[in-house]
């Protein structure tokens, strides 16, 4: 299990995947390092996305895990790593 930052390379796949923002507002949300990607032995497992309330309080806009990879901890190890670098952000700001 892998857990990283989302980069451009990874663009094309969150668009067919998350259906809920548009294709600019998907870079723009790659851009800002705002998605986190799950992977399994280098396969696309799942992703969480993040905003910010008030421009400064980070908040999950989205948490998907792929049915396959479901039950497997994923999810958990996503928002435990996002936890950790949304909580820097909110303090640093």
């Amino acid at each position: 299990m892998n857990i990283r930052l989302a980069g451009n390379e990874d663009k094309d796949l969150l668009i067919l995947y998350d259906k809920h923002v548009s294709k600019e507002e998907m870079e723009h949300i790659v851009q800002q390092n705002r998605i986190y990607i799950a992977e399994d032995n280098g396969h696309f497992a799942g992703w969480l996305r993040y905003g910010l309330f008030w421009d400064n309080t980070p908040f999950m806009n989205l948490l998907y895990v792929l049915e396959e990879y479901r039950g497997k901890g994923f999810g958990r190890q996503m928002v435990q790593s996002s936890t950790l670098i949304t909580t820097k952000i909110a303090i640093f700001r």
